[in-house]
């Protein structure tokens, strides 16, 4: 079990009868275990601290949504180019060499659906908290050299870079919006849930045009700065019994997972 839901019922009766509605709600504990942040597909990954922002030192591997709806997978070219819609592939459609490494690459579809493409307790980052981060970096003696600290120490063509953070960026290259793959081994493309920023030389460029929703671009994760030990996820599931007894209710907040409610009554 990836996530494990605490539920609390919410009601003003003392009894259950038929016709009651009953709201649950719902507290996640957060997706980590041994200071690593898992996905709901399994995948696990380190994370690093830079300033006050903890960021994933991996590029994101889910092929699902945090609730649980699928993320189509699209390797056809001409299917790639008409997408309006959420999709990921792997650079070439060859996930054997680049899912451990380089992770998935997305549309902006994807990276900016309010589903989340992030664990519990992450999420995709604004354009705003790239810039923290490379506000921090300048101001912490790394000016005019912010995406060479964030660079992996290998894995780039040429000008590999210091990773001083643990960020390990790697050029996975990007996938073009008509379908083709470019650039491995020369750029870090990663998108935000608003745009979109770029590594090449020693830069942290960005944010970049809008006008790329189609390009297969990476997505790092961030955490949430306000969660703690139980991270309230705010979500409720009603339930409206129809005339049965029972000990327990069944909820399904993800597709791939069911969780029981124990319910208690006078």
């Amino acid at each position: 079990v990836i996530d494990i839901l605490n539920a609390n019922i919410v009601q003003n009766d003392t009894t259950i009868c038929e016709g009651d509605s009953l709201v649950l709600g719902v507290d996640v504990t957060l997706s980590i275990v041994d200071n690593k942040a898992i996905d709901i597909d399994g995948n696990i990954y380190n994370y690093v601290s830079i300033g006050d922002q903890q960021w994933m030192s991996s590029n994101l591997r889910t092929s699902y949504y945090s609730n649980g709806d699928p993320i189509p997978l699209v390797t056809n070219s001409s299917s790639w180019s008409s997408l309006s819609s959420g999709a990921y592939c792997w650079y070439n459609n060859d996930s054997a060499a680049h899912h451990s490494d380089y992770g998935k690459l997305y549309n902006f579809y994807a990276a900016s659906d309010v589903r989340n493409l992030c664990p519990i307790g992450w999420h995709v980052p604004t354009n705003d908290e790239w810039i923290e981060l490379r506000d921090y970096l300048t101001a912490n003696g790394h000016s005019g050299e912010e995406g060479k600290v964030l660079k992996a120490n290998n894995g780039w063509n040429s000008g590999s870079g210091n990773d001083d953070y643990g960020f390990a960026a790697l050029p996975g290259g990007f996938r073009d919006d008509d379908g083709p793959f470019l650039e491995k081994g020369r750029i870090f493309d990663v998108w935000n849930s608003e745009n979109w920023f770029q590594i090449i030389s020693d830069t942290l460029s960005g944010p970049k045009p809008i006008s790329y929703q189609r390009f297969g671009f990476s997505v790092r994760c961030l955490k949430d700065a306000d969660v703690g030990a139980n991270y309230p996820n705010n979500t409720q599931f009603n339930w409206s019994p129809g005339g049965e007894t029972t000990s327990s209710i069944t909820v399904s907040p993800f597709t791939t997972t069911t969780y029981t409610v124990d319910v208690t009554s006078a």
